[in-house]
């Protein structure tokens, strides 16, 4: 929405991160994340939006991007995750902190590449072990889930979930 303050992770080379930035608007802030630092100069480069923060770092590591080391608990009203890590801890570290720095009340989007040969990429069976690990999240790092459902966009499958708010929020 207009004003948000979003994370995307895996921004590329910038085309899906102007997207976000341009619906942002003047008063929102796009914060873009890119493992490869040529991806991030042709971003930069290519599309250079006044509300945007593009950054190289490094994704593949089981702790936090040191770009995001000084953001506060629910500091993003949305976060866009494109490529989670093949590596179970590292995709857990990941996980816990897309958890620990979205908002209550907001959205977070995983998404996955779907692999050839499945009809509908929503029946993906990763979908199932990312589900029942953002259940576990949400168990162990209240508030929970408002709701999950799962979406397909483009080549890609995924989970959106918005994150409910606390009893006291309400």
């Amino acid at each position: 929405r207009p004003g948000d303050r979003v994370l995307l992770l895996h921004a590329g080379t910038g085309y899906g991160g102007e997207w976000l930035s341009n619906r942002l608007g003047p008063t929102g802030a796009l914060v873009a994340l890119e493992q490869d630092s040529a991806s991030v100069r042709y971003a930069r480069h290519r599309y250079n939006s006044a509300n945007t923060a593009m950054e190289a770092c490094d994704l593949h590591t089981p702790k936090p991007p040191a770009s995001l080391a000084g953001e506060l608990d629910g500091a993003f009203d949305g976060i866009v995750h494109r490529r989670l890590p093949t590596d179970g801890p590292v995709r857990a570290a990941h996980r816990a902190e897309a958890w620990r720095l979205l908002s209550p009340g907001r959205v977070l989007a995983v998404l996955f590449a779907s692999p050839s040969g499945h009809h509908d990429p929503r029946e993906d069976p990763r979908l199932q072990e990312l589900e029942s690990a953002i259940k576990e999240l949400a168990q162990e790092s209240p508030p929970g889930i408002e709701r999950m459902e799962r979406v397909r966009v483009h080549a890609r499958c995924g989970v959106l979930l918005e994150r409910s708010y606390g009893d006291d929020e309400s």
